[in-house]
């Protein structure tokens, strides 16, 4: 992971799109091979974590989806060291400063949410269209949230562990606030 971040230090902003493509495709990789070890019948609309039941999609999925987990907290943490350099430009009040820590919380605890899914495999009990349709549902919100960074990570640069805004006027319009007067930095 940090070759990952090093590689993409001056392109952070195609982390989100690369987690999101990286835990998609676990969830298809994983029900791929199930439909060719015939563990799942093509025309069932599965759950995300029963197309991991058996081996070897089992580990395929954990090692998969645990990796994109990993992903998702890096994500979070840069969203976080983000808006710390936000709010100080703003001159936010301790308030925010306390919603931004609970952010970072509240998405590293979805990150381990997603290792469990990936690590503890559900039998089939239950309202199974209920259920299914609420893990991918799941999925689908972790990945479509997370690739609402791409814009904001745009307009910065990954100093490890700082950022720095390329254009303060720009991130300051993407709020819709005024721009800040010729002040150095």
């Amino acid at each position: 992971m940090p070759f990952l971040i090093m590689i993409l230090r001056r392109r952070i902003h195609y982390l989100p799109i690369l987690t999101a493509f990286w835990i998609i495709s676990s969830f298809f990789i994983s029900y791929a091979t199930a439909i060719i070890k015939g563990h799942v019948e093509i025309h069932d609309f599965p759950y995300i974590s029963h197309t991991a039941i058996d081996a070897p999609e089992r580990c395929i999925f954990a090692q998969l989806v645990n990796m994109g987990s990993l992903m998702l907290g890096v994500n979070v943490y840069i969203r976080y060291i983000q808006m710390i350099q936000l709010l100080k430009l703003l001159g936010a009040k301790r308030k925010h400063e306390n919603i931004n820590k609970a952010s970072l919380v509240l998405g590293f605890i979805s990150a381990f949410g997603l290792t469990i899914v990936a690590n503890f495999q559900d039998a089939l009990r239950g309202v199974y269209l209920v259920s299914t349709v609420s893990e991918w549902l799941t999925a689908v919100f972790i990945v479509t949230f997370v690739l609402t960074y791409y814009r904001d990570f745009s307009r910065i640069n990954l100093k490890s562990p700082k950022i720095e805004f390329l254009d303060e006027n720009r991130v300051l319009q993407d709020y819709n606030l005024p721009p800040v007067e010729n002040q150095e930095v």
